[in-house]
């Protein structure tokens, strides 16, 4: 596939799955963006990528940090066409019966970052009448397979997922 005129973010990009993508949409030619809260990740994986990619030191899951990105991307680089949610982490809280505020902790990073995130992006694609989406969730989003405060998370990704898709199909089918 050749993305040659598409620009894709990548969050988390910088280490696993995140920067396995980074490296695929590099190959196919993509102006690729990718986030990650370690410079010293950030800067190892820019390295492995093409001459027009683009990296961010900094924590989508505040606001602030947020709205730096996306007016960096806007004024320096352009629109977003592609654009890969790959925030997540159980931040150590494994206890089943976590109080709310350790699980709010992992919804906020697991599933508000992405709806935030994509709620930001998602403008400028309906705009061009083109975009892609990608949340990267995980198995524990579908079935028992670590701590609840996480499976719990990224099931909520997976369910947003599917209902905003559909959404998008029916607004326009292209």
């Amino acid at each position: 596939i050749d993305l040659k005129n598409k620009i894709a973010l990548v969050t988390g990009g910088a280490t696993g799955i995140g920067k396995g993508v980074a490296k695929a949409l590099s190959k196919s030619n993509a102006t690729v963006i990718i986030t990650s809260r370690n410079k010293k990740n950030l800067d190892d994986t820019l390295k492995q990528l093409n001459k027009k990619s683009f990296g961010f030191v900094l924590d989508l899951s505040k606001d602030r940090d947020l709205n730096i990105l996306y007016k960096k991307i806007k004024t320096k680089i352009g629109n977003v066409d592609i654009l890969i949610n790959n925030i997540g982490h159980t931040l150590g809280i494994k206890d089943p019966f976590s109080s709310m505020k350790e699980y709010k902790k992992v919804m906020d990073l697991n599933f508000f970052t992405s709806v935030n995130i994509t709620n930001k992006f998602i403008k400028d694609m309906k705009k061009k009448n083109w975009g892609r989406i990608v949340n990267i969730t995980s198995i524990a989003g579908l079935e028992i397979s670590g701590p609840s405060t996480f499976n719990a998370s990224k099931a909520a990704l997976t369910a947003y997922t599917r209902s905003v898709g559909r959404q998008l199909a029916i607004e326009n089918r292209n």
